[in-house]
């Protein structure tokens, strides 16, 4: 199985870094998901990688092979890397196999066509492999966009943003059997979005991008419970930052009152950051906070807390019980491993 190892990275457009010094390694069979605003150097990283992006320094190796540095480029078609693109880039007067079966040319017709019919097979779309792209829905235009780029056997398989153009209610189904599919035929991926829930659901891995770097890489989990900084901890989702006033050992004083960490906090840090899911509530008459606002979001409400009537940098909690709007509140802080940051 293959391995993609980029080392020292740099890519530039029009004059600017694009990306900056970048080093990532994907292991066999796993699917590696690139996230972060636009402009910050996902695609163009996916375009390197599928060679049509030359870099600026650095080496990008598929198995034991050299496809891109400063003095080389191996050509795109060389490369056997599949790409999966946004549109899905089918073919709308070929037919559901003729769209698979094209770019199979170097097989004989019978090893072409059987070929195609496993492809079919894989994506379960045997029944719809005479009709066009315009007779089958969204979600089975996707199958047959990684049917055809999984036809090649490719070493490595591209996809950039393929999974926004299918209504919602599809999506998570789509991307579980695209997962599936990948895995079952132990082709490595790497995956842009602008969606960290379709990160969660897709990948193995999120790479989180900042201005042509890598911030931080690892699981969903430990990107969101334990970010290193707070650009990672924003861009998984909602997070409160409370000032530290004392560090006592095992303790540490804030405005909400002492929190007893799981492992020391390091004497320069002054924040505390505390996830809405992290914090409780009980009512309480003489407290300075109240509900400022208050939102049901299905699984849990939602309540963003002011003081003294002040709506600035509300603390939010996510909890089962609903608030009244001006029910004044105590906010205490569950157990869990605090991540503190330094201001």
């Amino acid at each position: 199985m293959t391995k993609l190892v980029i080392n020292d990275l740099s890519c530039h457009y029009n004059g600017h870094a694009v990306i900056k010094n970048l080093s990532l390694a994907i292991e066999s069979n796993e699917i590696i998901a690139l996230l972060g605003p636009s402009g910050c150097g996902k695609t163009t990283l996916l375009r390197t990688i599928a060679g049509l992006q030359a870099v600026s320094n650095g080496e990008i190796h598929l198995g034991d092979k050299l496809v891109s540095s400063a003095n080389f480029m191996l050509e795109s078609e060389k490369r056997n890397v599949g790409m999966i693109f946004q549109d899905y880039a089918l073919f709308p007067h070929l037919t559901v196999a003729q769209n698979i079966a094209f770019g199979l040319s170097k097989l004989d017709k019978l090893a072409a066509s059987q070929r195609v019919n496993a492809m079919l097979t894989l994506v379960k779309l045997n029944d719809f492999s005479d009709r066009f792209p315009h007779e089958i829905s969204g979600g089975q235009q996707q199958r047959v966009a990684i049917a055809r780029a999984l036809a090649y056997q490719p070493d490595l398989m591209l996809l950039d943003e393929p999974f926004s153009n299918i209504d919602s209610q599809s999506r998570s189904e789509i991307m579980i059997e695209i997962r599936h599919i990948l895995k079952t035929q132990n082709v490595p991926a790497v995956f842009v979005t602008h969606s960290k829930d379709e990160a969660f659901a897709f990948a193995d891995k999120l790479a989180i991008f900042n201005n042509g770097k890598i911030e931080q890489i690892g699981s969903a989990e430990q990107l969101y419970c334990n970010p290193n900084s707070p650009y990672v901890a924003n861009f998984m989702g909602k997070a409160n930052y409370v000032p530290i006033t004392a560090i006592n050992g095992r303790s540490v004083s804030t405005l909400l009152g002492d929190i007893v960490v799981d492992t020391s906090t390091r004497e320069h840090h002054n924040i505390a950051m505390l996830r809405p899911e992290q914090l409780s509530l009980t009512e309480q008459s003489s407290s300075a906070l109240e509900i400022g606002h208050s939102f049901f979001c299905g699984s849990h409400w939602v309540h963003r807390l002011s003081s003294n009537g002040s709506p600035e940098q509300p603390i939010e909690v996510h909890c089962k019980k609903s608030y009244r709007v001006g029910t004044k509140v105590a906010v205490s802080v569950l157990d869990h491993e605090l991540v503190t940051f330094a201001s």
